[in-house]
């Protein structure tokens, strides 16, 4: 198979958002009565509570044949900026390359890239979530981690084969920060 040449791109990187996420979940506001976000404690604020979540992945029209097959899978990673398209930033936070995560001094001071923290140079997050259906350019699914109006970068299968790792390591804050986070859905 053949592919296709790219031409060099000298004048800077672009990103054109494919569609945007549509749900009842605005940056300022509070989660929709009743949902699980509103009874997580910090409600939305919380990334625990994120689970339930349920938002519409709306793609531009042109682009709807491209999630034929798609119902086939019942997880897709989301590819999203999660800063507007003015550069600012989610929660209002200012970005720092350093920092305590959940802004809690009981976890080390680590660096920006050792998080999964939406408050990075590039605002580029990905989230696995679950398919609940798809009509025409419209797909519903559950667990994406973000607020309405939140533009979409891309959407991928996940490949249990590919994406995940059994055996992998990770820091051991952060599980405690996992077991902190979990105590507000309780």
């Amino acid at each position: 198979m053949a592919r296709s040449k790219r031409k060099e791109n000298t004048t800077g990187f672009q990103v054109k958002p494919i569609g945007r996420v549509r749900n009842r979940i605005e940056p300022e506001g509070s989660p929709p009565e009743g949902s699980q976000l509103a009874r997580s404690g910090e409600g939305w604020r919380n990334p625990a509570s994120w689970g339930e979540a349920v938002s519409e992945l709306v793609l531009d029209k042109n682009l709807a044949e491209g999630l034929d097959g798609i119902e086939e899978y019942s997880h897709v990673i989301v590819y999203y900026w999660s800063g507007d398209e003015s550069g600012k930033l989610p929660w209002g936070q200012e970005f720092s390359i350093k920092f305590h995560p959940a802004g809690r001094e009981e976890f080390p001071l680590v660096g920006v890239f050792a998080t999964r923290c939406p408050v990075r140079p590039n605002s580029i997050c990905a989230t696995a979530v679950q398919i609940l259906e798809r009509k025409g350019n419209v797909l519903r699914v559950k667990g994406l981690d973000t607020f309405d109006g939140t533009p979409i970068i891309d959407i991928k299968p996940y490949l249990p084969y590919y994406d995940s790792v059994p055996e992998a390591k990770i820091a051991g804050w952060v599980s405690d920060l996992a077991k902190f986070l979990l105590q507000g859905l309780q």
